[in-house]
């Protein structure tokens, strides 16, 4: 028996892809900083990086970690913020009390919009007091801190007042303080990621859309999550095959990204990329971090060129060249992108149904340049 029917790949679908393309568009710290790269979508990216590092820390100090949770902390904010965008909690808290009717008005947002897509993903009840919660919100904040320093360093003139920012990550001090040093050096390097992961995708190309690294790494994240949920596989599984998505591009905040089509046109060149990625990572990654972090890395590094993975991957890509499509670009070559992916299905990449449906949604729409 098959874990999804027809009708409910249909509304999986169509909410991954109306998700996504919310996300990429709702742009953060609208009052001084109208940057592209800082969207919902890249914050969500980096606070389940954050939030995953977090953890790898803490089950090395020895405590126990649910990490089946991650996906769908990370998955549930996704919708949530598909719907509420940036709007203030604060604004929320005033009308739930002058309309007590209002209250909880983001949780019905995303329910009336996104229910059964979560429902169908099993995410309800969500323990956000747990420790894993408790991480995932911190992760929040931090990715927060870090976008608002490279704020100040893009513009040093701007005067708005962000410190309530570093007084909420106050809150959770016994978590900061019993990561220690660790925190410090890992935390380093994500905020290289942070920076490097904001480039750019498709910049060869005529594109309506800013789509960056980070952003795709998520999407690549929860899309492999749920391509392994509809292959049946456990939790565990499942939520490995989340962790290999969210980091597959990582050494391109030091290297760049470049296309498949460049990749493939010269002999060897894709595998020369690849071990001079692992190189990168030799280099700038591991001897900064924790070894037993490193080893966790390089296990789910090596997963990374697998065809499942692949498929993941491109199915974003595909998601990616039909919002350049709906936001007006007449540029061809993203319809011969996603007509190569469509071609490369049960050969160079797997997908699930789910993925398929995406890609081929996508091959009919631009397919009408």
């Amino acid at each position: 028996m098959e874990r999804f029917n027809a009708e409910e790949r249909i509304c999986m679908k169509d909410a991954i892809i109306e998700i996504f393309t919310n996300l990429n568009n709702i742009t953060r710290w609208p009052s001084f900083l109208e940057d592209r790269r800082y969207n919902e979508l890249n914050k969500l990216g980096l606070q389940t990086l954050i939030a995953l590092s977090i953890s790898q820390i803490m089950e090395y100090k020895g405590k126990t970690m649910h990490w089946e949770e991650f996906p769908k902390f990370a998955i549930f904010r996704a919708a949530e913020k598909a719907i509420i965008g940036n709007t203030m909690k604060s604004q929320f808290d005033w009308t739930g009390e002058k309309y007590p009717n209002l209250q909880n008005v983001a949780d019905v947002a995303t329910e009336e919009n996104y229910g059964k897509f979560l429902t169908l993903l099993g995410i309800r009840d969500l323990q956000w007091d747990s420790l894993e919660g408790k991480i995932f919100k911190l992760a929040g904040k931090l990715a927060s801190q870090f976008e608002l320093d490279e704020r100040a360093y893009l513009r040093p003139k701007n005067n708005t007042d962000y410190s309530y920012k570093k007084r909420e990550i106050r809150e959770y001090k016994d978590i900061l303080k019993a990561l220690g040093r660790d925190w410090k050096k890992v935390k380093c390097v994500l905020r290289e990621a942070s920076i490097g992961l904001r480039q750019t995708r498709w910049k060869y190309y005529c594109r309506t859309e800013e789509c960056a690294v980070l952003g795709h790494c998520f999407e690549t994240a929860v899309l492999a999550y749920i391509m392994s949920i509809e292959n049946e596989c456990d939790e565990p599984t499942a939520t490995k095959n989340f962790a290999i998505g969210l980091i597959h591009d990582f050494p391109e905040t030091w290297t760049i990204d470049m296309s498949s089509r460049f990749k493939d046109a010269v002999p060897g060149l894709r595998k020369a990329t690849h071990e001079y990625e692992e190189y990168i990572l030799e280099k700038r990654v591991y001897p900064k971090i924790p070894k037993p972090f490193a080893d966790a890395l390089k296990e789910l590094f090596s997963h990374t060129e697998e065809k499942f993975f692949k498929g993941a991957d491109n199915t974003s890509a595909a998601r990616e060249c039909l919002c350049q499509y709906w936001g007006g670009t007449n540029d061809p070559r993203f319809r011969d992108a996603v007509n190569d992916i469509e071609k490369d299905i049960g050969g160079k990449i797997e997908v699930s149904l789910i993925g398929r449906y995406i890609i081929m949604f996508a091959c009919r729409s631009l397919n009408q340049l």
